[in-house]
Formats: structure tokens, sequence, C-alpha cells
């Protein structure tokens, strides 16, 4: 009776955690046919007669017979696997593809590209929307201003409409009233205008003889004065003549030597007053050459300045191109790149390594009985053995190779891109001071440049008034000296006079005396005015304080009829017109018997108004007066109702 020998083999589809990644389906099949083929190769140890595992001594025939069994037994598995391969067939997993660096970049770069067109469309839809509603609501505000204005402008229409409807028959009675006061008063008024005339004739006539009186004093007393003047000039005259042989001598002596000392006085005070012009002068001119200096030394040290900074930004801009040449020449970020990715994949290879290590000892720990009695462990574990020898060989060359090759690739290409970035900084910030040093540099220069163009612009404005400047003759033909003062103008009027003359003082006696004479002047001609016209005056007050007790005393005009009518009709005034008249009738003749009239109304022909040559009253006046109470009336109306200009109301 034979023993048939089971194999079972494990076919390892998911890894354990420790493992990088998954086998794809091929590499699976691939690794168990290897597998399957070291097997049925192997050869089995011969053992000893005496060993108690083995149920008798091996011989050649036995040891083929147990080759083929295990060959028969290796096709059955690999048909049974298949089959269950086949009915439990899982999703193949999809090889986990080595992403390149510049991806990563292409991404991050689409990425910032999506962000920005989506900061981009925000803004502009934030902006159509803002423009929309601006555009809507300035629109709303046009439409709401011409409204208000269209409604404002019916309604005074309207109002105006109404107002002259109203003021009609007040117009037509004030017109009556008007006439009939004329021509009762005209006859008085006639009167009165010829006895007011005559006495302006007289009171004037009197006024012009009696101003001509006065000039006719004043001419004498004229006449008098001039004839003492002219004896007391003639008498002076003959003494001068007496005693001018005798005092010539003296007046020119005593004015040489006063002329003596005043001309040696003021050659002192010239020469003292050249002394000072020519200190301050020589002052003035030195401090000037001092500052120009000073300014050249200042301009020069600029200049120097900014020489020195443009060298140094040139001597850096070279050294910035040479590093960056030989950055470009020891092609040290291609080597880096390269390095970066040969290191990626010895990273994967020990994955790989180490998945494959693990799917060893998985298969040990499963070992059926049978294969360890045949020795398939010890053949395992050198198979272990030499991945394990392999795994670490493998991760020695990813430290302290090709990684330790990448850190330092990686250090230099750091190094060297810092010294850069710190020769362009460097590089930036002479820049940044070569540009403030010019700056200043010209604004101080254009400072003086300033200076200068307004010292000559003034230099020569006032050459130009120099040149343009009157001059003053005397009638010998010499340049006068001191300018002529203009006249004083004597003439005044009463709105220049100051009425606190007599009780204010002045800062000079002049002024003070003057402007008390004009006081004095101007109270005299207001009280002979006031004497002249006060006769006409007090006429002319009493007949308009009668005319005034007339139009008071007055009885009142009689009430107008008004005609009732029916309760569904408005009340109607007595016409007064042609057509008020016409419609009237035909209002009465529509209803008869329901019109009934409680007076007659009087109707009589109004005799033509004769034209008045002038009015003592001021109807103008009175028809203004009239007229600003009606349009006061009309705003407290329209106040009432709501129309009022300054609310500004918007629907």
């Amino acid at each position: 009776m034979t023993r048939s020998v089971k194999v079972e083999f494990h076919l390892p589809f998911i890894y354990g955690e420790k493992a990088r990644n998954v086998p794809v389906k091929e590499e699976q099949v691939n690794r168990m046919n290897s597998f399957w083929f070291c097997e049925a190769q192997r050869s089995i140890p011969m053992t000893d007669a005496s060993d108690e595992r083995v149920e008798g001594a091996p011989t050649k025939k036995k040891a083929g017979t147990m080759v083929a069994r295990a060959s028969a037994y290796l096709a059955e598995n690999r048909r049974l696997d298949t089959l269950l391969r086949r009915k439990n067939a899982q999703p193949p997993v999809k090889k986990k593809t080595k992403k390149p660096r510049i991806m990563h970049d292409m991404i991050a770069l689409e990425y910032r590209y999506q962000k920005s067109a989506k900061v981009v469309q925000r803004a502009w839809r934030r902006f159509s929307q803002r423009t929309f509603w601006q555009r809507y609501f300035a629109t709303v505000h046009a439409a709401t201003v011409i409204q208000r204005r269209i409604r404002g402008v019916l309604c005074r229409k309207y109002v105006a409409v109404w107002v002259r409807s109203r003021l009609r028959f007040v117009s037509k009675i004030q017109a009556v009233y008007r006439g009939h006061l004329t021509r009762r008063i005209l006859a008085t008024k006639i009167e009165w205008e010829q006895y007011n005339a005559n006495v302006i004739q007289r009171w004037t006539r009197g006024f012009f003889g009696r101003r001509r009186a006065v000039v006719a004093r004043q001419t004498m007393a004229a006449l008098h004065i001039q004839c003492l003047w002219r004896g007391f000039h003639s008498r002076k005259r003959s003494d001068r003549l007496w005693l001018g042989a005798k005092v010539t001598r003296l007046q020119s002596l005593s004015r040489g030597y006063f002329v003596r000392k005043h001309t040696l006085a003021m050659a002192a005070r010239y020469h003292d007053a050249a002394v000072a012009i020519q200190k301050m002068f020589r002052g003035t001119l030195a401090r000037t050459r001092v500052d120009d200096i000073l300014r050249d030394r200042e301009t020069h040290n600029r200049k120097v300045v900014m020489d020195v900074l443009d060298a140094e930004i040139g001597w850096h801009k070279e050294y910035m191109e040479k590093l960056q040449r030989r950055l470009a020449k020891t092609k040290l970020e291609t080597r880096v790149v390269d390095l970066e990715g040969d290191l990626y994949r010895l990273h994967q290879q020990v994955g790989d390594l180490e998945c494959i290590y693990l799917d060893m000892m998985e298969q040990k720990a499963k070992m059926s009985p049978r294969a360890i009695t045949d020795g398939w462990v010890s053949e395992m574990e050198d198979k272990m053995t030499k991945q394990r020898a392999m795994i670490t060989a493998a991760k020695f060359d990813a430290v302290f190779g090709t990684g330790l090759d990448f850190k330092r690739s990686e250090a230099e290409l750091q190094e060297r891109r810092a010294s850069i970035e710190k020769i362009a900084f460097r590089t930036t910030q002479l820049k940044q001071w070569r540009a403030e040093e010019f700056m200043d540099y010209w604004g101080r220069e254009m400072q003086e440049l300033a200076i200068r163009r307004d010292v000559a612009r003034r230099r020569n404005i006032a050459e130009q008034r120099r040149k343009w400047t009157f001059k003053f003759y005397t009638k010998s033909g010499k340049i006068q000296v001191h300018k002529p003062t203009a006249r004083v103008d004597t003439t005044f009027c009463i709105g220049g006079t100051d009425l606190l003359a007599l009780q204010r003082p002045k800062p000079t006696a002049v002024d003070a005396l003057a402007d008390q004479v004009k006081l004095v002047t101007v109270e005299a001609q207001l009280t002979q005015a006031k004497a002249m016209f006060n006769p006409l005056l007090v006429q002319f007050s009493s007949t308009h304080g009668a005319v005034h007790e007339l139009v008071k005393t007055k009885p009142p005009p009689p009430p107008r009829p008004v005609e009732i009518i029916p309760n569904n009709c408005e009340p109607i005034d007595t016409p007064s017109s042609p057509n008020k008249r016409k419609m009237a009738t035909n209002l009465s003749s529509a209803l008869p018997g329901q019109l009934e009239p409680k007076t007659k109304p009087r109707t009589r022909k109004m005799a033509a108004k004769p034209m008045p040559k002038s009015a003592n009253v001021p109807w103008s006046l009175l028809d203004q007066l009239e007229a600003e109470k009606a349009k006061f009336k009309t705003e407290k109306t329209m106040h009432a109702l709501g129309f009022d200009k300054r609310k500004k109301k918007h629907p």
C-alpha cells in the first residue's frame, strides 16, 4: 500500500504591510512556475536504511518512481491551482508606475493656473455684478429725478391755473373801486398840486436870493482882506530891501559854516555806510564761494560713490555669470535628477526583494511535514540567506552608494545656488543704493538749478524795473530826487463824513480838525435843507394822512348774490363775463323749476374808465402786496398737501 504525498503551494496574491507594492498577475505566475521548476529538478537525497523517517532503503528504481510521482503530483497541483485561480479570479492590481518629478511640477503648475483662473473669474463676476447694479441704480435715480421734475411742473401749472381763476373776480372788483376812488380825489389832487407847486417855487426863489446875497457879502469881505494883505506884503518887502544889504554878509558866513559842518558829517556817514556795505558784500561773497566749494566737493564725492557702486555692480554681475557658467558646466542639476531617479529605482528594488523574502518566510511556515523530511527547509533557508544578503547589499548601495552621492550632489547644488542667490541679492542691494544716491544727487542738482534760475529771474526783473522806472525832472532839467506827492483832494460828501469827529480823537490834530470841519458843514447843510423843505413836507404828510383816513372810513361794498342749485351741483357765483352768463342761462333752461335764486343779479353797464394822468395812491405796490399774499397762501396749501420742494422723496 503506497501513500500519496500531498504538496501544498500558497500563492501570495496580497502581501503584508511591509510590502512596497503588489506584483501583477504575470509576475505571480512567473514566480510560481520558477518555484515548481526548482522543486521538480531537485534531487531527493539518499538516506541510510537505519533512518526511521524512511520506510525502506531506497533503490535506484524506487528513486525514479518517487521522482515520477513527484512530477505527477506537481502537474496535478498545477492543474488544481489553475482551476482555482480561474474560479476565484481577483481583479488585476495596477502596477504603481514611476511618476517623474516633472509630472508633479506640471500638476502643480496646472493647479496654480486653475486657481489663478478662479481668482480672475471671481473678480470679473464681482466687477460685472457691481457695474450692473451701478447702472441699474443710476437709471432708477434718473427716472426718479425725471418723474419728480415732471410732477413739479404739472403741479405748478395746475396751481397757477387755480390761482388765476381764483383771483380773476378780485382783480375786477379792485379795478372798479380804484376808478371810483381816483375820480373822487382827482379834483382835490389837482388843487393840491397847484398849491404845492406855488409853495416850492416861492421857497426856491427865496433860497437862491439869499444865496446871491451871501455871495455878495463874501465878495466884499474878500476884497477887504486882499487890500489888507497887499498893504502888509508891501511893507514887509520894503523892510527886506532896507535890511538886505547888511544881512546878506552875515547870512553867507553862517550858511558857509553850517554847510561845511553838514558836509563833514555827511562824508563821515557815507564812509561808515560804504565800509558796512563792503563788509556785508565781502562776507556774502566769501560765504557764497565757501558754499560753492563745499557743494562742488560734495558733488565730487557723490560721483565717486556712484562710480564705486557701478564698479561693484559690474563685478558682482560678472561673478554671478561666472558662477552660473560653472554650474552649467558641471551639469550638477542633471546629475542630481539622475541620481534621484536611480535612488528611487533602488528603493523600489529593495521593496521587491523584501517582498520576495516575506513570501519565502510564508512558504517556509506553510511547508508540509513531507517537505520538511525531504530537506526542503534547509534549501529554503539557504535561499532566504542569499535573499537577505541581496537585500542588505541593495540597502547598503541605496544608503552609502547612490544615496550618499545624491545627498552630496544635492548639498553642492544647494550651496552653489545659495552663493548665486547671495550674489544676486547683493547686486540688487547695490543697485538700490546706487538709485537712491542718484536720486539724491539729481534732486540736489535740480534744487540748486531752480535756485539759480530764481535768482537770475529776480535779477532780470529788477533790471527791467530799473530800466523802465519813471524819472522826474525839475524845470531846470535836473533829475528830481524826491518824487512829487499826490495832490490832496479837499472835496468831501456826506457819506464820507465821520459822525463821531467831535467825540473820538484822531491820531493827528490836522485830521481831527478836518473831520470836525466836515461834520459841522454837513450839519449846517442838512439844517438849511430841512428848513427850506419843511412847509412842503408838512403839506404832503397831511394830504397823505387824509387820503388814508378816507379809505378806512368808506362803507363796505354790498354782498354778491349767489344762486342756489341742487345738491348734486356746486354753487356758481354771479357770472361776470359773457361766457359765464351763457353757461348760467343754459343751466337754468336745462333745469326748470330747480334753480330758485334768492335775489336777482344786478346788471349795470360800466362806463368807460378814463385813464388817469397820475395816481396818488400806490396801486402798483398794493397789487404786488396782494400777489405776495396769494403766493404765500398757495405755498402754505402746497406745503400742507405735501408738495414741498425741500423734501426729496424717492419712489
